[in-house]
């Protein structure tokens, strides 16, 4: 009976190790399609928070103090935010800056959901900043939006 029980426990010790696996891959899967097809530049990396430059693979930039710390895992679509808000604020039409600025409202708010129970995340204060930022954009171009579209 205790070789059963044995050989049943290595069976399901054996089956949640592969399921962590594939969650590991999963996360990784998602993180990687946060960045599908942002291809940001050098001088876009460059004025991003140091926290970025690690899910931006700037080379031997691999170390915590180049990563968001306490955070969780929400903040995978916070610093390709960063990067659709500077190109935003570059766009001379403001119809297109306005729904890439909603895209990065959303994005900015999914990261702040995401980190609500982490209180010491150590990019909360930067967040929060960027939100207000954000919000400003939105209403200034909100109406050239509004402008923009055909009557019904």
């Amino acid at each position: 009976m205790a070789l059963l029980t044995t050989m049943t426990a290595s069976k399901y010790l054996a089956r949640f190790v592969s399921l962590v696996g594939v969650f590991a891959a999963m996360a990784t899967t998602v993180a990687t399609a946060q960045m599908t097809g942002l291809n940001p530049t050098t001088a876009e990396i460059r004025m991003l928070p140091q926290f970025c430059w690690a899910q931006m693979k700037v080379p031997n930039a691999d170390t915590p103090e180049y990563k968001p710390a306490k955070c969780g895992a929400f903040t995978n679509h916070y610093c390709p935010a960063l990067v659709h808000l500077a190109r935003a604020k570059r766009l001379p039409d403001k119809v297109k800056a306005y729904k890439l600025l909603q895209a990065v409202d959303r994005e900015i708010r999914y990261t702040k959901t995401g980190i609500a129970n982490f209180p010491y995340c150590t990019i909360r204060s930067h967040v929060d900043f960027t939100e207000k930022d954000v919000q400003r954009l939105l209403k200034a171009y909100e109406a050239v939006a509004k402008a923009a579209k055909p009557p019904r």
